[in-house]
């Protein structure tokens, strides 16, 4: 687990909440109907579970080594 785990459990819930932007969802649209258009019924549920799993774990990692570039900064600062 994450050593900062509930501070990206918050960031999580603040996206959620705010809701996604417009271009992100042109987005995620695009991606749906192409998936839909090509791909059968389970194939699609199997691209959609991995592309969501995908966006959960590079959301983390991003939001874990920001967190640790901007504390390193803090540290730095302070000594």
């Amino acid at each position: 687990m994450a050593k900062n785990q509930e501070l990206i459990n918050h960031i999580h819930l603040a996206f959620k909440e705010k809701g996604q932007s417009e271009q992100l969802m042109q987005w995620d649209n695009l991606i749906s109907i192409v998936i839909n258009r090509d791909f059968d019924e389970q194939k699609a549920n199997v691209f959609f579970e991995a592309h969501a799993c995908l966006l959960s774990v590079f959301a983390n990692d991003l939001i874990e080594f920001m967190l640790d570039m901007f504390m390193e900064e803090g540290e730095e600062v302070n000594e």
